[in-house]
């Protein structure tokens, strides 16, 4: 009787010492996983041959230093980016993030959202010749598939304006320049870069202000690690100047 009380006792400080270790091991994580979009980006972000990069990347790596934390970054399509992350079992951290974006199936969580890591310009590429036209003659534009577009949601809720959607850039721009639609709803700068770089073909779409278009935040955000984001938000402070200079080196001058 003696030796089975004996073989309890041990196995119960066992379990104890196991689950102090794990409570330790959680309490001591320093490696976290930041979901990001499966799409070339660039200079913003952009996720190529199997390896993330851009400027977020390189602020992220500048994070890791300045906090002692690793990150893995994991891609995905943009719309089951959006619904994992919103199941807050895969991943720690979605970037980019705005409380403006896919506002559906948020209400259900607590998120919590850094300061802008870059702010941007979101709007509207069109043909030369169709710059100015106004906004009653915009009947088709493109957009990257699951994008959101808030300032034309009414008119598409309307019928009044039609989105068609390309699960990557450069197939967006060419719905523009083959005339497949009118416009490309889209980052500005991003545009830019890959109408010069990568489509070798710079100016042939400009912007157009005359259509609706938004100056955006892209902010890292969370479900678990509210007490991170405020790190974070301290680090994008304490090395404010550092990032801006790491910004021009991306062309990315706000």
């Amino acid at each position: 009787m003696l030796l089975t009380q004996v073989k309890m006792l041990l196995l119960a400080f066992i379990s104890i010492g196991f689950f102090l270790l794990s409570l330790t091991a959680y309490a001591k994580k320093d490696t976290y996983v930041i979901g990001v979009e499966q799409l070339d980006y660039y200079p913003e972000y952009t996720y190529l041959k199997g390896e993330y990069g851009g400027y977020s990347r390189a602020v992220f790596d500048r994070f890791s230093l300045y906090s002692g934390l690793q990150f893995i970054f994991e891609p995905r399509p943009v719309a089951r980016l959006h619904e994992e992350f919103l199941t807050g079992r895969f991943l720690d951290f979605k970037y980019p993030s705005n409380p403006l974006w896919n506002i559906k199936g948020k209400t259900d969580v607590m998120l919590s959202y850094s300061d802008a890591i870059v702010r941007a310009r979101d709007g509207v590429m069109v043909l030369p010749q169709r710059k100015g036209l106004g906004l009653d003659q915009l009947k088709r534009i493109g957009a990257v598939r699951s994008f959101t577009l808030p300032q034309y949601q009414q008119r598409i809720n309307e019928g009044k304006l039609t989105i068609l959607s390309s699960n990557d850039f450069v197939s967006l721009l060419d719905m523009v320049l083959h005339g497949r639609v009118q416009g490309a709803y889209t980052n500005i700068r991003v545009a830019r870069y890959q109408l010069e770089y990568v489509l070798k073909r710079p100016g042939d779409l400009v912007f157009d202000p005359s259509l609706p278009f938004m100056e955006v935040d892209y902010s890292l955000a969370t479900i678990h690690h509210p007490k991170l984001i405020k790190q974070f938000n301290q680090f994008l402070h304490d090395e404010r100047e550092t990032l801006r200079e790491l910004r021009e080196s991306f062309g990315l001058k706000n």
